[in-house]
């Protein structure tokens, strides 16, 4: 994962963060990721991670009395900012690392995480897609 390519996209996702705010942002939410998901979990993301922030993913253990809600305080308590500020600066981060991870990794992430921090943004949405085959057509019964 390039470095300057994922904070770019947590820039633009922030609504045209600077770079010390995307990479503050970045670090308090995978100090919250390192919170709430199993460290085997996190593994794929680590290691996709550049050095500097899989280091921070890596060094805080797992607290399971943490909810979404708490999550979300102690990502704005290390951002530094309020909690409305800190929640969309969380998910501009989750999304961010979606967008540049393997589909391992994402596989991970969706059974470890709240939906809250995944659900694509309508920006995801408009981004090419591999193709799929579409689904049978079932014509209608006519009685």
């Amino acid at each position: 994962m390039n470095q300057l390519e994922l904070l770019e996209d947590i820039k633009i996702r922030m609504g045209g963060a600077s770079d010390e705010q995307a990479d503050r942002a970045l670090v308090a939410t995978l100090s919250g990721l390192g919170e709430v998901v199993r460290a085997v979990d996190l593994e794929p993301l680590a290691a996709a991670l550049p050095r500097r922030y899989a280091a921070v993913l890596r060094e805080h253990r797992r607290d399971p009395s943490v909810d979404l809600a708490t999550f979300f305080r102690r990502v704005a308590t290390r951002e530094q900012v309020g909690l409305g500020y800190a929640t969309e600066h969380a998910q501009a981060v989750c999304r961010a690392l979606w967008r540049h991870i393997d589909e391992q990794a994402r596989a991970q992430l969706s059974i470890a995480l709240w939906p809250e921090l995944l659900r694509p943004s309508l920006q995801d949405r408009h981004e090419p897609r591999k193709p799929h085959r579409p689904a049978p057509y079932w014509p209608a019964t006519v009685e």
